[in-house]
């Protein structure tokens, strides 16, 4: 199997473990309440949240790129970790 493995924090797993105590098992930590249970949210809901944060020139996709310029910073994000933690 290709098995996928995002480093993390405490911090980060933390957060997970309060997400899955409210989510259950869930194969999405942001999934569609309209779709079945294997459904993640559409990116409008992405795009409309951050207009309701005053993020009105950002959009969920626009995301990748702030990551992107992230890991030229840091020497051990390859582009293939980054684009893999995006895409799932």
């Amino acid at each position: 199997t290709d098995d996928h493995f995002i480093p993390s924090t405490n911090e980060i797993n933390l957060l997970m473990d309060k997400l899955r105590a409210i989510n259950g098992d869930k194969k999405y930590v942001f999934w569609s309440s309209e779709g079945q249970d294997n459904t993640p949210i559409d990116e409008s809901v992405i795009n409309k949240t951050l207009k309701k944060l005053s993020f009105d020139k950002q959009s969920g996709h626009g995301w990748r790129k702030v990551f992107d310029e992230r890991r030229e910073c840091m020497e051990w994000w390859t582009k293939e970790l980054v684009e893999r933690g995006l895409v799932l």
